[in-house]
């Protein structure tokens, strides 16, 4: 009687994205009779506890996320009550406790994230310091004068008109807040003309808010007046920014560079030399493109001067010519691509770049895979983050292989994929993953159809 011919034993290599792994095994008997034995290799639980990110709904960590580092920290204004912090798991297996939403006290707050995998564990340590109570004035007072307008704690600029017998005059200011200094405030020195006093309120954590009480002692005779036909500005400031240009009166144009959107508007203070004249201010709302041009008009009578401040905005985002970029994920990458590539098709500058896979940052010549984290990082700051996605790759070695098209049949089977791995799957897009999305990975495999091309 013939042996049984046997095929598929012996040692095998499996890598981490090989699986799900099936292996067959055949085996031929004297007859002619073909038996299959099918072996399915699951990958057994991760004892890697490290995280692949931590972020918040507030700001960014400093300093910028790795895995190995497990102390991080981030500064809160007061008025933020709670902060969410998210987690990005390596491996589902892994057990966190300790993200979520978290509410705030004044001064430093503490929280651990611990993960388990297996028998090991990690603690990260997240420091959030939440800002003193507002710097703000709750009163504003000048003796015996009639401010314009009424006080509001939210508005900066007021002005006062006395005439040229008042040679001194009290100001007097108070916060609700038991840390704000107020600086500023008590007996006050006129001089002919227009003064500018300013009341500057400080918190213990650096915070301030400057407010404005501009007085205008009259002339004895107002033919001695040398600025009653005048339109310059006396004082032009911006209170979240600065100008570029010292502030000169005779000059009537200013640039800004900012980081930051201003959808309301920046805070801006602008004085008139000549208290009769009008000032007016346009453009100053929805400054969220470079190039904004906000135009000051003082008036009086027929006759306006315009002084113009042009904002560049640096747009500080993840931005490309290429992808679409979307809320949390980029999911038009390609398969095979390199760090370097992506890089390359991103607008923002190669140096500000940096993409991490499992939060080890990744070289320029490395694969990209589904689940990398592309970071805009600029001078150690991170200001946005998108987790990358390659349709058709959903164990994340950057190519789409048997084992991608085995984790959607499993998905299919009840195995569910969750987060960027379910972006993978669902190939259409329609925000489920079916026998269509299944079948156009076993295409792409089969170079029957391409889910790239």
């Amino acid at each position: 009687m013939a042996k049984e011919i046997t095929a598929g034993v012996g040692d095998m290599n499996i890598s981490d994205s090989d699986f799900p792994y099936i292996h067959e095994v055949r085996v031929v008997d004297a007859q002619n009779v073909v038996r299959i034995y099918s072996i399915t290799f699951i990958k057994a639980p991760s004892e890697d506890p490290r995280l692949g990110n931590i972020t918040t709904d507030r700001g960014t960590l400093s300093p910028i996320f790795e895995s190995d580092k497990t102390t991080y920290s981030i500064e809160v204004p007061y008025e933020m009550i709670d902060i969410n912090l998210i987690t990005t798991k390596i491996s589902q297996d892994l057990d966190v406790i300790g993200d979520g939403l978290k509410s705030l006290v004044v001064g430093i707050n503490t929280f651990e994230i611990q993960v388990t995998a297996g028998s090991k564990s990690m603690t990260y340590t997240i420091h959030v310091n939440r800002l003193g109570g507002l710097a703000q004035l709750d009163w504003l007072t000048v003796s015996e004068c009639e401010m314009k307008p009424e006080f509001d704690s939210k508005h900066l600029l007021y002005r006062v008109k006395v005439p040229f017998e008042t040679e001194s005059l009290v100001i007097d200011a108070g916060s609700k807040n038991p840390s704000a200094n107020i600086v500023g405030i008590g007996e006050k020195e006129l001089e002919v003309g227009i003064n500018i006093f300013q009341v500057v309120v400080k918190t213990s954590e650096e915070v301030l808010k400057i407010y404005y009480v501009v007085v205008d002692r009259e002339y004895e005779n107002e033919e001695d007046n040398p600025y009653k036909d005048d339109l310059s500005l006396i004082y032009l400031s911006l209170t979240d920014e600065k100008l570029n240009e010292e502030f000169d009166p005779s000059v009537y144009n200013y640039t800004a560079k900012t980081e930051n959107q201003y959808p309301d508007g920046v805070g801006l203070i602008a004085i008139a030399i000549n208290p009769e004249a009008d000032v007016d201010i346009d453009g100053n709302h929805n400054i969220v493109g470079t190039n904004h041009v906000i135009t000051i008009t003082v008036s009086l009578g027929d006759l306006s001067q315009d002084t113009i401040i042009t904002f560049t905005l640096e747009d500080l985002r993840l931005m490309s010519d290429v992808h679409e970029i979307g809320e949390l994920y980029i999911s038009t990458i390609k398969p095979s691509q390199s760090v370097l590539d992506i890089k390359n098709q991103m607008t923002n500058p190669n140096e500000h770049l940096r993409i991490y896979k499992n939060g080890e940052l990744m070289s320029d010549e490395e694969i990209v895979g589904t689940g990398a984290i592309i970071k805009l990082v600029v001078s150690e700051k991170e200001y946005d983050s998108k987790t990358i996605v390659v349709l058709g790759d959903i164990s994340g070695d950057g190519q789409i292989r048997v084992n991608d098209f085995m984790s959607v049949q499993n998905h299919l089977l009840g195995t569910p994929l969750v987060d960027h791995k379910f972006v993978a799957a669902d190939i259409n897009g329609d925000g489920s993953i079916r026998l269509n999305d299944f079948m156009a990975i076993q295409d792409d495999i089969l170079k029957i159809a391409g889910i790239h091309k």
